[in-house]
């Protein structure tokens, strides 16, 4: 991969005029998304709202907007050439996690019962979506016989301030893993204990 995490990408379209900073607070609901429809619509760059009312943490949005960014988040010349890296990635079994012991991620740790997920922001991007969610979560799973893990991005719906449903359909990677603990009766359990090793 080009880039160690969402915030050296976020450092490399800001040298480019890739990204822009929105500083004036906006409202999770709906106006998000309308921002980000005439930004697409236009062609502009990936956004960073800095004030999103309801919460102290900032959201990125549009950063896979372009043909260009695509590329440039996989580290290619161009668009035409994603696809030779996307199967030579793929070809080698994927992406490989590196474990490290403290990471960017960990700066806001809670624990407890209270309503953890309404520490992030949840955009309403239409004003007939079912509720909140954002369009481009990384849930993980870990395989019920084998115990490999699979990662992928799925539009998760915020139910309330600890749950959120994501369709895992039936073809889909996670839904293969999570139909084996249907058919086993068990809930699918969090991808990895507190000690995980790959």
């Amino acid at each position: 991969m080009a880039y160690r995490d969402l915030r050296t990408f976020l450092d490399d379209l800001r040298e480019a005029g890739e990204l822009a900073h929105v500083e004036v607070e906006v409202d999770p609901n709906q106006e998000i998304g309308a921002i980000c429809r005439k930004v697409c619509r236009e062609g502009g760059p990936a956004l960073l709202f800095e004030r999103v009312k309801g919460t102290d943490i900032s959201f990125a949005a549009n950063v896979f907007g372009s043909r260009g960014r695509i590329a440039r988040a996989f580290g290619c010349d161009g668009y035409e050439t994603l696809g030779d890296k996307w199967s030579d990635l793929t070809g080698r079994g994927g992406i490989p996690p590196t474990l490290v012991a403290d990471a960017p991620c960990q700066e806001v740790f809670t624990d407890g019962d209270g309503p953890l997920l309404d520490l992030i922001p949840w955009p309403v991007w239409n004003w007939n979506d079912a509720g909140p969610y954002i369009t481009l979560g990384v849930c993980i799973g870990r395989d019920r016989e084998s115990g490999h893990h699979n990662a992928a991005p799925y539009r998760m719906l915020r139910l309330d301030g600890r749950r959120a449903t994501m369709n895992f359909a039936p073809g889909r990677d996670l839904g293969i893993l999570r139909s084996k603990y249907i058919e086993a009766g068990e809930p699918m359990p969090r991808p990895w204990p507190s000690a995980w090793t790959p």
